[in-house]
């Protein structure tokens, strides 16, 4: 078995399946371009040769953006853990100051440390849950009873789960 990624070959694999059977492999390659990388995996299986190449493609982000939306002055870890490694472009605002509109751009959107939620951050939160984006909430110890209804409500809805608040990340 062979691996072409941008149709330079960057692995082989030897293994033998015996009649009727089945086997499972593991290919393993570094990553070295950003961007759509095209995919081939050619397998030799003699006298059938219609079937001997699967194609795939992947696309690898340049960085992965996080958005933190913290109380006042409780986003100094997150900024530690996300600021300093190149793979993630972190930003975080004051919960007081929220621009929604920024949601979208983000893949992982961090509500931390949150004593409230207004009622417009909780709408737009589940509406970008919904679009596909990840919500964490982290460290909301002093959420108010209602907004722990409101959260297992979206859940029972079929919402991405939420990591509970006392997870450690």
């Amino acid at each position: 078995m062979r691996l072409f990624i941008n149709e330079v070959q960057r692995t082989v694999a030897s293994f033998s399946i015996p009649a009727f059977g089945q086997t499972e492999e593991s290919l393993t390659w570094t990553i070295q371009n950003e961007g759509i990388q095209q995919g081939r995996i050619e397998i030799v299986d003699y006298p059938v040769i219609f079937d001997d190449q699967l194609f795939f493609s992947y696309e690898v982000a340049s960085g992965i953006p996080v958005l933190s939306i913290d109380e006042q002055g409780q986003g100094n870890f997150l900024r530690a853990l996300f600021g300093r490694d190149t793979t993630f472009f972190y930003n975080s605002m004051p919960a007081f100051a929220v621009d929604f509109s920024a949601f979208p751009r983000y893949n992982l959107v961090v509500l931390n440390g949150l004593n409230a939620i207004s009622p417009g951050l909780a709408m737009e939160a589940q509406r970008y849950v919904e679009q596909g984006g990840h919500r964490l909430a982290h460290r909301c110890l002093h959420l108010r009873a209602a907004l722990r209804l409101r959260i297992s409500a979206c859940l029972a809805l079929g919402h991405r789960k939420l990591f509970p608040a006392h997870r450690a990340i």
